[in-house]
């Protein structure tokens, strides 16, 4: 018997449509500058109309003021700015109406970039709120009160961080006075006295964030409709976590990925790796008491970074910040340790909570961790443009995976088509060039069509049309050449071979145009995985909405860049307006048609 038998008896394992989206892109016409948690009421609703029943959010921890939610500053935490102000629990919201309506005015306009000043000021009015029931008897609410008793394990450190960032002008842990960087117990107690209150409204807010939270949720049950959670495998450096258990995190070291033919120096990131021996000597504790904690949102929550369960690329502190990921190195460095790892951890994160978990195997991927997901049954990722080759396959029998078109980590489809599809990566080329002793320049010349190429991607020129051509050109030794064949072989004809996949006839069209759209998402849903997941983006390039747009906006994030375009896209519809948009129809018709609700 499968181990997350009784985890999959909850879901079940009929055949589900899902969408998935961030807070942040999306909002209704009561929302304040900012998608807000009482909207997922009507994404559910719409969920229903087009026969979808997962909903999967984007991570909604604290990220303080950084915004960038895999870099939260609590794993446990919830962000307050997601809180909708006409419905805070105990406030009559009546006496704050001005204020809202006033902040309301200054952040109504939804552009197509989140303002995040929103934070700020939500919180501005957040704290009169919450001075307004706590000065007459300084006491909070017994349900608030019971809540913060519930969650002893996080909310005293979390909110004590939370006051001690807000007392150092918002400074990283590691900047503060000594005695509160090393968590001295009299200047914790100390702290506990003067700065009560602002403790205080910091629980305070957490419980808000639940209750709303928990209201959409039940929402979300009430309909049929499923929510599946986002919880990030790793926390900030500048976090309540780290700063509260520093022995559970290698804080000389920071995490990342090895290069790849996508990122030839890698990625650097600025979270820690776990000291995993510390945390086994508590029985994983900080694992699993984050799950039971987000138990009370979700139904399946997603792992990101699965891998990194069974080992974590980790690089030192010292190594210079252009150097990426280059100089880095496994942990565990002993590849034996890594399954016996993994599945540990795992054991104990299945033990702790009913929510179905799914894994994120993205990546460069061991055997082990693949080999953990179908041992536990535990869903992995396939996205179609990386994986296409593999959905062909006639067999009838579903897999219990999640198919994609796109990832918050990669383009949208139809950026995908028009810049990335059957090209080469201008970085890797360059790579392999310089260590070749070969002129890039002159190579890039001969082999691309640089009308038709970006500064980041190369489409090949139809001529180069086997390794043949391409020998004439690139004069190196077998060994050598096997570089330049790999990058041929998994670019070149590349949209010839996604529309051959689809079954489509004609000429290959350069842009991407509605019917491929179309066919691409219902050749998805009819993967023979259990569930099949979109980007809310992607679905809506069924429509018109992003003619207007410069594809490139339409992106989540970019992975291991710092960006003024990452994580603050807003969709160009209300959510009021996706309730009754042309395209419902249509996403419907897809859904029914692959046997998906």
């Amino acid at each position: 018997m499968y181990k997350t038998a009784e985890h999959w008896q909850r879901i079940g394992t009929k055949l589900r449509a899902g969408v998935v989206t961030p807070l942040f892109s999306i909002y209704s016409k009561d929302s304040i500058g900012i998608g807000e948690i009482p909207d997922l009421k009507l994404l559910i609703d719409w969920c229903k109309k087009v026969n979808i029943s997962i909903v999967q959010l984007l991570p909604l921890n604290d990220t303080g003021f950084k915004f960038t939610p895999y870099d939260s500053e609590s794993a446990f935490a919830l962000d307050p700015m997601y809180l909708s102000l006409s419905n805070i629990a105990g406030i009559e919201s009546k006496f704050f109406k001005k204020a809202i309506e006033e902040l309301g005015k200054r952040f109504k306009k939804h552009g197509r970039r989140i303002d995040y000043e929103i934070k700020k000021e939500k919180l501005r009015i957040l704290e009169k709120m919450f001075d307004s029931i706590y000065f007459p008897s300084k006491k909070l609410p017994k349900k608030c009160q019971s809540f913060i008793n519930d969650n002893k394990y996080w909310m005293n450190d979390y909110a004590c961080y939370r006051t001690l960032k807000e007392k150092h002008n918002q400074q990283a842990w590691v900047n503060w006075e000594e005695k509160y960087k090393n968590r001295k117990r009299e200047a914790i107690l100390e702290i506990e006295k003067t700065e009560e209150k602002t403790i205080q409204f910091y629980k305070w807010l957490q419980w808000q964030t639940y209750i709303q939270m928990l209201d959409s949720k039940k929402y979300a049950g009430k309909n049929n409709v499923l929510v599946l959670g986002d919880l990030p495998l790793l926390v900030s450096a500048d976090s309540a976590d780290v700063w509260s258990h520093k022995e559970y995190f290698l804080l000389e070291k920071a995490t990342g990925t090895p290069p790849d033919i996508d990122f030839v120096k890698g990625q650097r990131w600025s979270m820690p790796p776990y000291n995993w021996n510390e945390l086994e000597k508590n029985e994983f504790n900080y694992f699993t008491q984050k799950l039971k904690y987000a138990e009370n949102f979700y139904d399946m929550y997603r792992i990101d970074h699965f891998l990194g369960l069974f080992r974590l690329w980790i690089i030192d502190n010292k190594e210079l910040l252009e150097h990426g990921g280059v100089n880095g190195k496994y942990f565990p460095e002993n590849p034996e340790e890594w399954e016996v790892q993994g599945r540990k951890i795992i054991e104990k994160m299945l033990n702790s909570t009913k929510m179905l978990p799914c894994g994120e195997n993205l990546g460069t991927v061991p055997k082990c961790a693949n080999e953990a997901l179908n041992y536990y049954l535990i869903p992995g990722i396939e996205v179609q443009r990386w994986a296409f080759q593999d959905f062909k396959n006639n067999s009838t029998d579903k897999n219990y995976n999640i198919s994609m078109l796109s990832t918050h980590d990669t383009s949208t489809f139809i950026e995908w088509w028009e810049d990335e599809c059957g090209t080469a990566n201008a970085e890797f080329m360059h790579k392999l060039c310089t260590e070749n002793g070969l002129n890039y320049e002159n190579i890039k010349n001969q082999l691309f069509d640089l009308q038709l190429s970006t500064s980041k991607t190369l489409r090949w020129k139809p001529e180069i049309n086997s390794i043949e051509k391409l020998l004439e050109i690139i004069h190196l030794s077998p060994e050598k050449f096997q570089g330049f064949k790999y990058v041929y072989t998994a670019t070149f004809g590349g949209k010839q071979n996604f529309w051959d996949y689809l079954k489509m006839t004609g000429r290959v069209p350069y842009k991407p145009t509605k019917k491929l759209i179309y066919k691409a998402i219902k050749k998805c849903a009819e993967a023979k995985a259990l569930f099949s997941i979109q980007l809310l983006q992607d679905l809506l390039s069924l429509g018109n909405y992003f003619d207007n747009w410069d594809k490139t906006n339409l992106r989540i994030n970019v992975p291991g860049t710092i960006s003024d375009k990452n994580w603050n896209v807003v969709l160009p519809i209300s959510l009021e307006k996706l309730l009754s948009a042309p395209i419902n129809h249509t996403i419907k018709k897809i859904n029914i048609s692959a046997g998906r609700s």
